[in-house]
């Protein structure tokens, strides 16, 4: 995403992907009109929001990671009743997994 309302009551909550007037990456229209081509882009804007700090000792090669890792990290972010006496079902697509084991191995039991 690279824009939402950030004033609706998914907003409020950090569910910004629930918005109604969210603005996808790609396929989308930005708040001007101009079409979202997202990773084709030779450049975008989007909202500081929606942006992470890339430091400048990290190579650019790990930034296709950040797609499967947020798309791991977010749902377990907002479950906080996951406990050690829950059983887990976990349906894993693409790269997920190997984020979703390392997060689920450096994460504190609740």
């Amino acid at each position: 995403m690279v824009g939402s309302c950030r004033k609706c009551e998914n907003c409020s909550v950090d569910l910004e992907n629930y918005c109604p007037r969210q603005i996808p990456t790609y396929n989308g229209y930005s708040l001007d009109g101009t079409f979202t081509f997202g990773g084709y882009s030779d450049m975008m804007v989007s909202d500081e929001h929606f942006v992470v700090h890339w430091p400048e000792n990290l190579s650019m090669d790990a930034a296709p990671l950040l797609c499967a890792g947020i798309t791991t990290y977010s749902p377990l972010n907002i479950l906080d009743s996951i406990s050690l006496e829950c059983t887990l079902v976990l349906l894993v697509l693409e790269g997920s997994d190997i984020w979703l084991l390392s997060l689920l191995r450096h994460s504190e039991p609740k």
